[in-house]
């Protein structure tokens, strides 16, 4: 017999540092792997549907002598033997990772990894892996994809669920590597559904591989009150944001738009919005000809930027991963001649944590 090779594999790395983020992998339906003979028989093993694993279970389908001259199938779900692999201030990798692939060369039989259908259809595996925290937390979601897909087959994968509605799907030889971040808030549980759905058929050549390979990893990481969060008045018409998820030990871009075009600015960095020496804060500006202007911010560093021709700034902050308290707050002041006596405005506030 000419050589098949059908592969699929799920495993779960949880950890106990932090303890806020659990994981739960279940059989959202039938789930296995099927092979179809030259003559029609099929062999078909299967988890059932709801089957959640706690430990290592796999499934193996071989015929012949070996992956070169028969047939093989596997596919292998649960939670990996081992400790888990530390990162540095206590935090460790999480992540489940369901990795599937098919292999077939010209004289082989129809190859199906999922079996929740009919014979000659790929039919569709479906996992729910579920997110769990004590109380209600903020989780930093990753989604990590990639394949590569060769002759004769086709792949269709989707991850939905906690706010991701992603899906990848290919038919002609390609290959796929795609990583989707996203903040998901986790009161008590957050469940997302992973579909797969794929076959490599018999190729007309008998000395390449046809099939495809492809893996999905969804890594989960409790970040707390990490965000951007804008606080008090502004007085400059100019807007304040922050460009995407605060990570430590990574960069930051912090933006000012709809300010006057060509101007300078200064992006104000402090250490507490409530006091700044013995004065409270805000700290009304109108002593200094800025009437409803605010110092909203207690300043330590002052960091100054142009704006643009389309009245834009940004600063990038480096997110220090080793502050005991990693939150600084965060004004911009917005030079104008034409908004008041002192020629200056101020943007409401923001508090950063990461």
């Amino acid at each position: 017999m000419n050589p098949h090779v059908l592969t699929a594999a799920l495993c779960a790395l949880t950890a106990a540092i932090p303890a806020q983020i659990n994981y739960t992998v279940r059989a959202a339906t039938e789930s296995g792997i099927a092979m179809e003979r030259p003559d029609g028989t099929r062999v078909v093993q299967t988890f059932p549907a709801a089957n959640t694993f706690a430990t290592s279970s796999s499934l193996t389908i071989e015929e012949g002598g070996g992956i070169l001259f028969g047939a093989l199938a596997t596919h292998n779900v649960g939670v990996p033997s081992g400790s888990p692999l530390p990162l540095p201030f206590g935090t460790v990798l999480e992540r489940v990772q369901i990795s599937t692939g098919a292999r077939a060369t010209a004289g082989t039989p129809r190859a199906l990894h999922t079996t929740d259908n009919a014979a000659g259809d790929p039919g569709t595996q479906r996992y729910d892996v579920t997110l769990s925290a004590a109380g209600t937390t903020q989780a930093l979601v990753t989604v990590g994809f990639s394949s590569q897909v060769f002759d004769n087959a086709t792949l269709d994968v989707t991850v939905t669920g906690g706010g991701f509605n992603e899906s990848w799907s290919a038919s002609t030889p390609s290959s796929t590597s795609e990583t989707v971040e996203m903040l998901v808030t986790i009161a008590g549980s957050t469940t997302l559904r992973v579909e797969v759905t794929g076959a490599s058929t018999a190729g007309p050549g008998a000395g390449w591989w046809d099939g495809f390979s492809a893996s999905v990893t969804i890594r989960a990481r409790d970040v707390g009150n990490v965000g951007f969060s804008p606080f008090g008045n502004g007085c400059a018409g100019a807007t304040f944001s922050g460009g995407g998820m605060p990570v430590a030990g990574q960069m930051f871009t912090v933006n000012l738009d709809n300010a006057p075009a060509d101007m300078p600015t200064i992006l104000i960095v402090g250490n507490s919005n409530t006091s700044y020496l013995f004065l409270p804060l805000p700290l009304p500006l109108g002593y200094l000809g800025a009437p409803g202007c605010d110092l909203n911010v207690a300043p330590m560093n002052l960091l100054d930027r142009m704006t643009d021709s389309t009245g834009h700034a940004e600063v990038d902050l480096y997110l220090n991963p080793f502050l005991v308290d990693p939150t600084v707050y965060l004004q911009w002041v917005v030079f104008d001649p034409a908004l008041n006596a002192a020629g200056l405005g101020t943007t409401e506030g923001a508090a950063l944590s990461w």
